[in-house]
């Protein structure tokens, strides 16, 4: 198991090299850091818990999108993240947060449970 400088450190080698990192708050969600001093954007986290891979694979294709002058603002639908899904961005406590859709496709209230506490903005990626 890695120590907390470990960790740090690789994160601080991640976000020179990228510009950001993203990480992966088990069974909870992810979240990014870094966009603020790199490229002057909010951070972007998602509060529902998915494959590692496809969570990690969202926030890089956002960031992909970012790079290329997009800013994802509250409020604001997107189609670019989850094809052919939209996702919604909402204001959360570190930055923005992508409301991810629900089995029916919804990103708005009333959505399916567990799908509907992404609305919940206590912390938790």
């Amino acid at each position: 198991m890695k120590s907390i400088e470990e960790i740090g450190e690789h994160q601080r080698e991640m976000i020179e090299k990228h510009g950001f990192v993203v990480h992966a708050v088990g069974g909870v969600g992810f979240h990014t850091h870094g966009l603020v001093e790199t490229w002057g954007h909010l951070n972007l986290e998602i509060a529902f818990w998915m494959d590692p891979r496809i969570g990690h694979q969202i926030l890089w294709n956002a960031v992909h999108h970012i790079k290329e002058g997009k800013i994802y603002a509250a409020g604001t639908l997107h189609d670019d993240l989850i094809d052919p899904f939209l996702v919604r961005a909402i204001a959360a406590p570190r930055g923005i947060r992508f409301i991810m859709p629900d089995k029916k496709g919804r990103v708005d209230l009333p959505m399916d449970p567990p799908f509907a506490e992404q609305y919940d903005l206590k912390e938790k990626a």
